[in-house]
């Protein structure tokens, strides 16, 4: 990943310079967030793709930003929804601030994003646009499928990785097209690399989900085991039901009937989920959806150097939980 980490000092000196031409209390938790780190990941995967097919990566600088931007306004707004008091080993914008003040700034990032991803208007303008647009479109709705998983008590895997591809897939896949946009490729390999995005992204979602569950190391800057205490119906959840014996399922009822809880909640919803084999299925699917992204990247026939290094984004997926 040698290529995408050399975008970071770039990216993250213009998203500075956009945040420096703001003042006022509404902008500070903005700065406190952008400045929490993060993978950039997603902005990564932009600029990469208009450089991998001859494009100068300064050509999409403002794209990726806007991309960040907007990933971070969804971590603001999720943080609040989650009743999280922890982001990135640092307290939560609600937390710090207070929970008005985190609406309002997660509001001005979702404008601020519009405004820096128009700020250089090119041929392909009004396609990023549009597909930044139904992007965020789809975000929310996955969020709102999220919200409506907690009320239930069964969740379809299906009705899962819907959910987990619009709040979580789609936006990786925009950002993967909105490179090859700028890059001006055609129709098809636009598509190509959207989907390279989109699967990449389900596995990455699926990865988050292990980690948060199984875990052990603190510097993953989260409440550990925060969506078995959230009641999360996550592919975890789902498939141990599936699988489970009438203990087991009434175990795992018995500790969803209420959100939060304590070590004996999550040890006893590990275990089943590690007795049931759900984990082992879980990797199964996520191994599947990494190798799809993989076919998809190789049907656009990019350079063999750059073909790695996306190939080697891909493997940062995965990581095994022991």
């Amino acid at each position: 990943m040698k290529k995408f980490l050399a975008y970071k000092e770039a990216l993250e000196t213009y998203i500075q310079n956009v945040m420096s031409e703001r003042s006022g209390a509404i902008y500070e938790p903005v700065k406190y967030i952008m400045t929490l780190g993060g993978k950039r990941m997603r902005p990564a995967l932009t600029l990469g793709t208009a450089e991998a097919f001859g494009t100068s990566s300064k050509k999409s600088m403002h794209i990726a930003a806007a991309i960040e931007l907007f990933h971070n306004f969804t971590l603001l707004h999720d943080d609040i929804m989650d009743e999280a008091s922890l982001r990135r080993g640092q307290e939560t914008v609600h937390i710090k601030w207070n929970r008005d003040q985190a609406i309002l700034s997660g509001d001005i990032m979702f404008a601020l994003s519009y405004e820096v991803i128009s700020s250089k208007p090119s041929a392909q303008s009004t396609e990023i646009l549009r597909l930044f647009t139904k992007t965020a479109q789809e975000v929310c709705i996955g969020q709102q499928m999220d919200m409506d998983f907690e009320k239930r008590n069964s969740v379809k895997a299906e009705e899962y990785i819907e959910m987990i591809r619009l709040k979580t897939s789609v936006l990786l896949g925009a950002a993967t097209a909105m490179g090859a946009l700028v890059a001006n490729l055609d129709e098809e390999k636009v598509k190509a690399m959207y989907s390279y995005g989109e699967q990449m992204g389900l596995a990455f979602q699926i990865q988050d989900d292990l980690l948060d569950t199984f875990s052990e190391h603190a510097e993953m800057g989260k409440i550990r085991g925060g969506d078995i205490l959230q009641n999360k119906k996550t592919l975890l959840y789902i498939y141990a039901l599936e699988a489970a014996t009438d203990e087991q399922r009434k175990t795992i009822l018995d500790h969803y009937e209420v959100k939060g809880g304590d070590e004996e909640k999550l040890a006893d919803i590990r275990g089943i989920f590690r007795e049931t084999a759900a984990l082992d299925r879980v990797r199964e699917v996520q191994e599947h959806y990494l190798g799809e992204a993989k076919k998809h990247l190789q049907s656009v026939g990019m350079s063999q150097e750059w073909e790695q290094e996306f190939l080697s984004m891909l493997s940062f997926q995965t990581e095994r939980i022991s």
